[in-house]
């Protein structure tokens, strides 16, 4: 008699966390068709859900990470970058799942939430640990941390953090050197 009730909370949990995985795949589709079709505040909404189905589901930490850093990035397309800020820090806070190329692309956006913040100095930060990570990094992260390397150094100047943005700038002429044939 156990047995048969055993086998059917399995199943139950079975079913259910098959349930939660296509909730998830469903708002994340909806995110993707939002975004496509520039329907910001939709978008959001979609993602909102797929990072609560993932979480709910106990979904892998690669998938979490996903959901948080886009959310977090269309936060940020929002304006609303404390929100923005803490979903990207807990996005980062699944690194161990992650590649180099997917914590840059996040470090990217922080320091981009960071700035529309006016936290210049901590954004700077961001920027020198997404530098640690340069010699690994392919050429488009590299691009874009370059430009925003250059926005921060002229505001790094602006509060007397000269040595910081100096620190930066000479970070971002070693960006501008283009990787070696067989990495890009």
């Amino acid at each position: 008699m156990r047995a048969p009730r055993v086998l059917a909370l399995l199943l139950a949990a079975t079913v259910l966390a098959c349930s939660d995985r296509a909730q998830y795949d469903n708002h994340s589709a909806a995110c993707d068709a939002a975004q496509r079709q520039g329907l910001l505040a939709l978008a959001v909404k979609a993602c909102g859900q797929a990072v609560v189905a993932a979480e709910s589901a106990g979904l892998p930490a690669a998938t979490k990470s996903q959901a948080l850093y886009r959310l977090g990035r269309l936060k940020r397309q929002q304006g609303k970058f404390v929100q923005a800020e803490a979903l990207l820090s807990r996005s980062l806070g699944e690194e161990a799942t992650l590649d180099t190329a997917q914590i840059g692309d996040r470090l990217i956006e922080l320091s981009l939430s960071l700035a529309g913040q006016g936290r210049w100095s901590e954004g700077a930060l961001i920027l020198q640990r997404l530098i640690t990570l340069l010699d690994n990094l392919p050429e488009t992260p590299r691009a874009d941390t370059v430009n925003i390397i250059h926005r921060y150094r002229i505001q790094l100047n602006k509060t007397g953090r000269s040595e910081l943005a100096s620190r930066l700038e000479a970070a971002a002429a070693k960006l501008k050197q283009p990787l070696p044939a067989d990495r890009s």
